[in-house]
């Protein structure tokens, strides 16, 4: 939410330029604006924005998940067991969203390559639930509460890092566990996590 420190410079020098209007329909060259601007454009990149909105999906499927009025809310964030056929990465508010995503979608790929699996359907529902009833008596009503995570983020890092049979330790170095205690979580901790290098590292003693 706070620009890079070049963001309005390479405003002020013409390399960005804002347009708030909507698009009309895209061309060959890129597309055209609302505003009747038409710019050129190699990829476009949709965001969601603030407000979520799952009408896309089929109502039996809304209602498998559970359409509340705080949001769905499934096994790690990512999964429900009676749909499984549709996965959602992306859908968790932290401080290092990126960095979660990427963790999401290891855990991910870890299942789909057959290397780690899930818990029973029964557990699965069981974990929600939990989730759920500890969500509502903590933390305030909106209506994206279910995928809120923020203050806990570096547990739910945790999790999938233990799903998938990896160190939950992040941190490295002669000071590392004065590090788990005290430095804040980083982008580089994680990053052999998205390489796949984490597989050649010897696991030290999961937290409990």
């Amino acid at each position: 939410m706070v620009p890079r420190p070049k963001f309005i410079p390479l405003f002020r020098d013409g390399r960005i330029t804002a347009h708030r209007t909507n698009i009309d329909r895209f061309t060959p060259m890129g597309l055209k604006l609302a505003d009747g601007d038409e710019v050129e454009a190699d990829c476009v990149v949709f965001d969601a924005g603030w407000t979520s909105d799952y009408a896309f999906l089929s109502p039996a499927i809304r209602d498998t998940m559970g359409d509340e009025a705080d949001g769905f809310y499934r096994y790690r964030r990512i999964l429900h067991p009676d749909l499984d056929r549709l996965a959602f990465l992306g859908r968790a508010s932290t401080f290092l969203s990126i960095v979660t995503y990427s963790v999401q979608a290891r855990r991910f790929a870890e299942l789909l390559a057959g290397r780690t699996t899930l818990p029973s359907r029964d557990e699965m529902l069981s974990e929600i639930a939990q989730m759920k009833e500890w969500k509502r008596a903590r933390m305030p009503f909106s209506p994206a509460r279910s995928a809120r995570v923020l203050l806990h983020m570096a547990h739910y890092h945790d999790e999938l890092l233990l799903d998938f049979g990896a160190d939950p330790f992040r941190k490295r170095g002669f000071f590392a566990p004065l590090k788990e205690l005290m430095a804040p979580c980083q982008s580089s901790d994680y990053r052999d996590i998205a390489s796949g290098a984490w597989r050649n590292k010897k696991r030290r003693l999961a937290p409990t």
